[in-house]
């Protein structure tokens, strides 16, 4: 059989339910060489057939890192990963298909009785479209129709370019001041964050003091979580409609 395009294909047409790693072919004409490239399927959360983009959960791969690297993928398919920008790029606008995207979190236990021993969260946020623009509009983001339980943190960052380490995108307040560089993580910023995927991970993030202001690095979902909690896990993840 020829390799899938896509977690659907693997799951409707090859009866793949497990969730893993999988080959799938990312050239959209199947008359030229497939261009084979391993991505991670969940097959099981809402209905399954998501492919997962970005995925925080050992803390043990720095997403501190420069534009040029944010463009490629980096991590573990199993692990903590980024799948890359151009990667994002060609699935949702090269080879002519629509995503819907999800994004699942967890938080860390909560703080009950002087101690981290009260129960975690579980949150999401869905939205009916997804796609990332090309380098030459410095993958500027589009997601928009939002459903979930923690609120709509990707609005703020919709018609956004991305910002990393060494190149400055973002509608920031202050001069000389890259969102990317002070909040440890490239992202869709636009002065600076209400979603941050890419923040330092852990449950204590160190505070930064800039300018006389206290801003905190980690991982944040704002509007569910606020400023101050990180979530302990995070995926983000598309499939087809």
């Amino acid at each position: 059989k020829p390799y899938p395009h896509s977690c659907t294909e693997l799951y409707d047409v090859y009866e793949i339910t497990t969730s893993g790693v999988y080959k799938i072919n990312i050239n959209p004409d199947d008359d030229e060489p497939p261009s084979v490239i391993s991505v991670y399927c969940d097959m099981v959360t809402d209905g399954g057939k998501w492919m997962v983009l970005l995925r925080r959960i050992y803390g043990n791969v720095s997403f501190d890192r420069t534009w040029s690297t944010y463009k490629n993928q980096f991590g573990d398919l199993h692990g903590d990963l980024w799948m890359g920008l151009d990667f994002m790029h060609h699935v949702t606008v090269n080879m002519g298909l629509s995503y819907e995207l999800r994004i699942d979190m967890i938080s860390f236990p909560r703080y009950e009785n002087n101690d981290f021993t009260g129960p975690e969260e579980r949150g999401y946020a869905k939205y009916k479209t997804f796609s990332v623009a090309g380098p030459t509009s410095f993958y500027r983001l589009s997601v928009g129709g939002f459903s979930g339980n923690w609120g709509d943190s990707m609005d703020a960052h919709n018609d956004m370019m991305f910002t990393a380490n060494g190149t400055e995108n973002d509608h920031d307040r202050y001069s000389n001041f890259n969102c990317a560089e002070l909040f440890c993580g490239g992202w869709w910023y636009d002065s600076c964050s209400v979603a941050r995927l890419t923040g330092e991970y852990g449950m204590i993030v160190p505070e930064v003091n800039y300018r006389n202001k206290i801003l905190h690095p980690g991982i944040i979902w704002k509007t569910h979580l606020g400023k101050d909690e990180h979530p302990k896990f995070v995926e983000m993840k598309i499939r087809l409609v």
